[in-house]
């Protein structure tokens, strides 16, 4: 069937529309992700030619202005630091050459009188402490050789102050005020050490009427020493006393008077971990010179002595205890035997027993060799050791003083108790003109095992195991030797 004119010019028209718009169909298509046969196209499978971030960041103009400036920034915060840093190191010189005018200027001429005590400058009250590197072996310590002396009335002697430094801290100045009790020693010099040739300024001021020593040590650049002796003091002891001690100035005054380190700095000495100031103090004991006493003409030596009760009787606690003297060495020396009795062998923990004598009369001489107890004035018991082998050692002390001897001794575990001298007291007589008593404590001496005390009644005087000594003047001169030897 033929169309008719009008059919196929709609035809016509309708050709040339399709072919018209078949090409932006199918670039439609291609644009909404899916391909003209339908098949689905994930755009994370494209290739993405934008630049990446950081390259797009760095191409603003604006941030890379900021970045510019940035930098600038910190090379003048680094140029001014330097400037601060050469500037400080100038100011630190300064601070210690004052500090070192100060210091010197404090002790005056080497050995004059000391004058009062001028501002300084350069050091902390209180010592600031680095304790990374403060472990306590290696605290600095400022200490005296020997730590502890006994000496007479009238003698000198010599204490030397050293620095221990375990971990070689630097230090360019040595400040330190002594304080001791001027009535009983006084500092009257010093020695001189081999420190002192390598020391810019050195100087020493004495107080005595004080007790006071101010020494002031400056160098002329750091030392690490682990090891320094720093001043050497000669003493005069003055009066008797029984102890008192040589210390160091560690007070919270302005500037601090006890300091080791370098100037203008802080002070190596001490621990704040341990809360110590790193300084030990001296001891000194003063004992009486007898050697100027007077003795009467008519009297050369000690008389013979009376025992006070009867040792010979067992008391009923079946032990005793007793002084038994022995002859005279001389005429101002006596030894007196502490001996425990024990014939039924018991058993004991510990001895204990305080002997009391009259101080006008007599004076304890320490004797300590081979003691088990050394520290202060002891009585003698390192010969009797394979006889008591006391493991527990709770006191040995005599006390010129109050005339009172207390000595303790002991055992871990229970045992039978030997007889025999367990202890040897040695006098020296201050008078020969009155009567020289001994007498143990009955409350303060006991021989115990198991809470019992195997002495008896400490309140029966009659019955309490308790035996002491009385020496009468004597009626006619004994004769004895007059050196003092060993206890044999």
């Amino acid at each position: 069937m033929r169309a008719s004119p009008m059919q196929a010019l709609r035809i016509a028209i309708t050709l040339w529309a399709t072919a018209l718009l078949l090409p932006t169909a199918r670039a439609q298509e291609g644009n909404s992700g899916s391909s003209p046969g339908g098949t689905t196209v994930h755009s994370s499978l494209v290739p993405d030619s934008r630049p990446p971030r950081e390259e797009a960041a760095s191409s603003n103009p604006r941030r890379s202005r900021q970045q510019q400036e940035a930098r600038e920034a910190g090379e003048a915060e680094q140029a001014a630091a330097q400037e601060g840093e050469q500037r400080q190191v100038t100011e630190e010189e300064a601070a210690q050459q004052r500090a070192r005018d100060a210091v010197m200027g404090r002790s005056g001429p080497a050995n004059a009188a000391q004058p009062p005590t001028p501002p300084r400058t350069g050091r902390s009250r209180q010592p600031v402490h680095d304790m990374r590197s403060q472990a306590d072996p290696n605290m600095p310590v400022l200490f005296f050789q020997p730590a502890s002396v006994s000496v007479l009335e009238g003698e000198e002697f010599i204490t030397t102050l050293e620095l221990s430094n375990p971990a070689g801290r630097r230090f360019d100045c040595v400040s330190v005020r002594l304080q001791c009790n001027a009535s009983a020693i006084e500092p009257i010099g010093q020695l001189d050490l081999p420190i002192y040739q390598s020391a810019d300024d050195m100087r020493v001021a004495f107080d005595p009427a004080q007790g006071i020593v101010n020494c002031d040590i400056v160098f002329p650049e750091a030392r690490v020493d682990q090891r320094a002796r720093l001043l050497s003091l000669v003493w005069r002891a003055r009066r008797e006393i029984r102890s008192t001690e040589v210390l160091f100035d560690v007070s919270d005054e302005e500037p601090a008077q006890t300091f080791v380190g370098m100037l203008g700095g802080e002070s190596i000495l001490g621990s704040e971990q341990r809360e110590s100031p790193g300084v030990i103090s001296a001891r000194v004991q003063v004992e009486p010179d007898l050697s100027a006493l007077a003795i009467p003409d008519d009297v050369d030596g000690v008389a013979p002595w009376m025992v006070t009760g009867d040792s010979a009787e067992v008391p009923q606690g079946g032990m005793g205890l007793s002084l038994s003297p022995r002859a005279a060495t001389s005429s101002r020396v006596l030894d007196v035997d502490v001996v425990i009795s024990n014939p039924e062998g018991l058993q004991a923990e510990d001895v204990i027993f305080q002997l009391n004598f009259d101080p006008q009369t007599l004076t304890a001489i320490d004797t300590h060799s081979g003691n088990w107890i050394e520290m202060g004035i002891n009585i003698w018991d390192g010969a009797y050791h394979q006889r008591f082998p006391f493991d527990v050692h709770v006191a040995n002390q005599a006390d010129n003083q109050r005339g009172e001897i207390l000595y303790h001794m002991g055992f871990s575990e229970e045992m039978p108790l030997p007889q025999g001298i367990v202890a040897t007291v040695r006098f020296r007589v201050l008078r020969l003109d009155a009567p020289m008593l001994l007498s143990f404590d009955p409350e303060r001496t006991a021989i115990r095992h198991l809470g019992e005390n195997h002495l008896g009644d400490p309140d029966d005087d009659s019955d309490n195991g308790l035996t002491g000594l009385l020496i009468d003047p004597p009626a006619t001169p004994v004769a004895s030797r007059s050196e003092e030897g060993p206890i044999s």
